[in-house]
């Protein structure tokens, strides 16, 4: 890569502030100066390109791999954190910026289709949980057998989208609950006949055995099934097959069996105008003491062939509007679901907003300034502006030199690990450590030892791992008169262990390794008063370590103090070398309320999508369509009375074919984790359509799809006459 300027008529050549851009590494930059036939090159400059801590670069998952995934189970726990340029954890990373996309498929592209499940990371943190990470648990496995992608994404702020490696999952079929016919058909009609067409129950009808969800399952399953007829009631006559036979079997095969040619007995017995139930069980000793759903199929028995074919011809009518209803009953419920999940919705993004403006209310904002976007919008920009402010105060400052570098195993120098706020402690402590001050903190031997031979020996280094850990006192340590447990004595001073006045700007864990090895148990009280009456006492017990005194005191842990070797300069003459103050607490006040009003914002935007997604589907209720639709399901329900009113039957609901279940991605039957405006199509007078309700919107997951077909029958066949 080159620049190129021209000379002005002095000979110099200004290239302004050049932005380099590269991986992290180090370079050569050298300037080359054409002068006629002449080239003159500069010597070259070494530039260090050093990484950015917090543009992030890796999406890292770990996770529990299992060998099997089994439909409507749950997935194992995963946790998500995002690796910056420089090797650490981003650890400020919004909550909303990660997500986990599922979606169906067994290819490998990354990036995810618009019509994947979005899920967002668990909001309640776990004493165990890692700080930067998110974590994702408890997510059901989708309910259909097929292989399933995963991969989870990271939003940067400038727009940039990082990806996971994609993790493919096999969703198996659970175990075998229920037999199930591939192709459900019609309520047969039977008639006691010569004819053997008249008398066929089944002609070809195949089963397979499913999980709970409707997949095929039990491809290792091999037995037989049991086909028997059955009445209403034990006692009443039900017809033989023929043969004279109660049962007939047939043979299953990979949890797969054809059940063909069943015909009842000629002149059998029976009821004219029964209803009974040809039930099919499954008899395998591979599925021994598991209880599967038997397949039933109910049938009309009828004595007179005439009076069986016009009951034939209702019965395909009763079925067509069966069919109708089941389908209408089916969208109707599905709305109802739909609309039941978006108050739940709505009444968790209020609950939301109300708990969040209860945390602000503690920091002394009012509910009345929180309405409104645009309200909180701007206590936002008022509040940077207070915390800008306090930034450009005046406060205490090291003007020690720091010590540049961006190596993790570098801590910095002991004056910049720590801040502490009360001007007289800073002063005395800074005194006190005074030879310690500008020492490098390293955490290895070996980098310490790098330190020193850059510096050419003239810098003071100290490396953790050199620190023998059991001398150290513990964070917990109480102070001596509390150890000894001095009956009734109440130390003069306020003493406190000086290290526990000191504010990390480092490794926390690190610093105060450090400084427990520099301070020990140094304590500090307010006068020297204070500190002879002290010591006095504690000698009486145990050793009494340094004290120093806020007014600029010290007595040795020897007991020796007094002379200028004891008595801290004035702050005016430290020339700075001192620990520097750390920003005001209203700083860290204003930061926290930014961070409340920006969640705050997010929840009340999720709270009015929430609720206008409420009142279009409200809406979509009333509207003419819909209306059309209760109105066909009412009269379809009529005819249907009135048909089995005349086929003398009373068995509609044992009748009717039950609704297959959808595939569901919802975490313990909640609502979906996120939903976007929701409409229903209006139906077209063909007998199956679906409507799929989808969108970006707020909660846990992106995308539903849902089996509403609308059936609308015509209007002639509606209204004929059976």
């Amino acid at each position: 890569m080159a620049l190129h300027a021209k000379a002005d008529n002095a000979g110099k050549v200004n290239f302004g502030k050049p932005i380099i851009s590269a991986p992290k590494g180090i370079y050569k930059l050298a300037f080359k100066a054409i002068v006629g036939k002449l080239t003159f090159t500069s010597t070259p400059l070494t530039v260090q390109v050093q990484p950015d801590p917090s543009k992030p670069v890796k999406v890292h998952v770990t996770y529990s791999k299992s060998r099997s995934y089994t439909a409507g189970d749950v997935l194992p726990d995963f946790d998500v954190y995002v690796e910056a340029e420089d090797g650490s954890t981003i650890m400020k990373l919004p909550f909303k910026n990660v997500l986990m996309r599922l979606w169906e498929g067994s290819d490998s592209v990354i990036k995810p289709p618009s019509s994947a499940f979005s899920f967002v990371p668990d909001n309640k943190k776990t004493r165990d949980d890692t700080p930067g990470h998110f974590y994702f648990r408890q997510r059901r496995i989708p309910e259909k057998a097929s292989p399933h992608n995963i991969v989870f994404q990271v939003s940067g702020d400038n727009q940039q989208v990082l990806y996971s490696n994609i993790v493919h999952i096999n969703i198996q079929a659970g175990p075998p609950h229920q037999l199930v016919a591939e192709n459900v058909p019609g309520t047969p009609t039977v008639s006691n006949t010569q004819k053997s067409h008249s008398r066929s129950l089944i002609k070809t009808l195949k089963l397979q055995l499913k999980d709970k969800f409707s997949n095929p399952t039990g491809l290792n399953v091999n037995g037989k099934v049991i086909a028997r007829l059955m009445g209403e009631n034990n006692k009443e006559e039900v017809p033989k097959l023929v043969g004279q036979k109660a049962t007939a079997e047939f043979s299953m095969s990979k949890g797969s069996v054809t059940v063909q040619n069943l015909v009842i007995q000629e002149n059998t017995p029976g009821k004219d105008g029964g209803e009974y139930i040809l039930r099919i069980e499954v008899n395998s000793q591979q599925l021994k003491g598991i209880k599967i759903d038997p397949y039933i199929q109910p049938f009309l028995f009828y004595n007179d062939a005439k009076k069986h074919y016009r009951m034939a011809q209702l019965t395909r009518e009763r079925d067509t509007l069966m069919n109708t209803i089941t389908t209408y009953k089916g969208l109707f419920e599905t709305t109802k679901q739909l609309i039941a999940e978006m108050k739940i919705s709505l009444d968790e993004a209020v609950q939301n907003c109300r708990g969040i403006i209860s945390e602000l209310r503690k920091l002394g904002l009012y509910p009345n300034q929180l309405q409104t976007v645009s309200q909180v919008t701007a206590l936002i920009a008022s509040c940077q502006e207070s915390r800008r402010d306090f930034v450009m105060q005046p406060r205490r400052q090291c003007s020690i030199p720091r010590y540049s570098t961006n190596d993790h195993d570098i801590l910095g120098k002991v004056c910049h690990l720590a801040e502490v706020t009360d001007d007289d402690v800073a002063r005395v402590l800074s005194w006190h450590m005074a030879s310690d001050m500008d020492c490098v903190i390293t955490k290895t031997t070996d980098k310490a030892k790098e330190v020193h031979k850059i510096c050419a020996g003239r810098q003071q280094v100290l490396s953790i791992d050199s620190i023998y850990l059991r001398n150290l006192p513990a964070a917990d340590k109480p102070l001596p008169h509390i150890k000894v447990q001095i009956r009734g004595y109440r130390p003069p001073g306020n003493p406190v262990f000086a290290r526990n006045l000191l504010h990390f700007t480092a490794d926390k864990q690190s610093c105060q390794l450090v400084f427990s090895q520099l301070l020990g148990d140094t304590i500090v009280v307010d006068t020297l008063d204070d500190a002879n009456s002290y010591r006095q006492t504690i000698v009486k017990y145990c050793a009494c370590p340094t004290l120093l005194t806020r007014n600029g005191e010290r007595i040795r842990s020897s007991g020796k103090f007094g002379g200028t070797q004891n008595s801290a300069l004035p702050l005016e003459r430290m020339q700075g070398r001192v620990f520097g103050a750390p920003l005001p607490e209203n700083y860290y006040k204003a930061g926290n309320k930014i961070e409340l009003l920006e969640n705050l914002v997010i929840a009340i935007q999720k709270r009015e999508e929430a609720d206008q997604d409420l009142k279009d589907q409200l809406a979509q209720e009333k509207t003419p369509e819909m209306q059309e639709k209760v109105r066909e399901c009412q009269e379809s329900q009529e005819q249907l009375d009135l048909i089995e009113r005349k086929l003398g039957m009373g068995l509609t609901g044992n009748s009717m074919p039950s609704r297959p279940p959808r595939n569901s991605l919802n975490n313990n039957n909640e609502p979906p984790p996120k939903r976007g405006r929701t409409t229903v199509r209006s139906v077209s007078p063909a007998l199956s359509s679906s409507s799929t309700t989808s969108s970006p919107g707020t909660g846990r997951g992106t995308r539903r799809s849902q089996q509403s077909p609308s059936p609308s029958p015509s209007r002639q066949s509606k209204r004929r006459k059976p």
